[in-house]
């Protein structure tokens, strides 16, 4: 079974390279990245039952864990809240601050 990647917490590219998506080369075109990034999530939202998969949700507060674990931004109090909602809200913010989650 493949290891998990560790999540250091550098920038949103990190999340999307771990879901096997194509990121721009060294993360330069931050458009088509976030994108990218959030086409996917909302790919995978389950309408029927209206959540994310268990896998994906982990992945993404892994993620956010790295991120506040750095101690280098300056959103870590939104992030630890984000941790708290429910799935529906959890994506919609998760996709609002892709663009911040970067050390």
């Amino acid at each position: 079974m493949p290891r998990k990647p560790k999540f250091n917490g550098f920038d949103f590219t990190e999340l999307g390279k771990a879901w096997g998506l194509e990121m721009s080369e060294e993360g330069l075109d931050d458009k088509a990245d976030l994108k990218t990034i959030r086409e996917y999530i909302l790919s995978e939202w389950n309408w029927g039952k209206n959540s994310l998969d268990p896998d994906m949700k982990r992945d993404m507060l892994k993620f956010l864990d790295a991120l506040v674990k750095t101690g280098l931004s300056g959103h870590v109090p939104v992030y630890r809240a984000m941790k708290k909602l429910e799935d529906f809200e959890f994506v919609q913010i998760y996709c609002t601050m892709l663009p911040h989650m970067w050390t």
